[in-house]
């Protein structure tokens, strides 16, 4: 329990991975990409590949993810 929120996860189909379906991925666009050098949770839906990472804004990775925090912190 985070902040009085109940967070759900579950494993996925394969067993591979903990994801919270609360959580998803935000496509980056022309109009919505994180602040340059800012890190983030960074994919390339493609290619499967996902790192935490600055965003370098370099056209390869389709889709990212604000990292978590702990309650009150930012």
């Amino acid at each position: 329990m985070c902040n009085g929120a109940v967070t759900t996860t579950r494993l996925t189909r394969d067993k591979s991975a903990t994801v919270n379906p609360a959580v998803t991925w935000t496509p980056i666009t022309a109009d919505n990409r994180p602040h340059p050098g800012a890190r983030v949770l960074l994919i390339n839906r493609e290619a499967g590949v996902a790192q935490i990472a600055p965003f370098k804004d370099d056209g390869w990775y389709t889709h990212f993810a604000g990292l978590p925090v702990f309650g009150g912190e930012v």
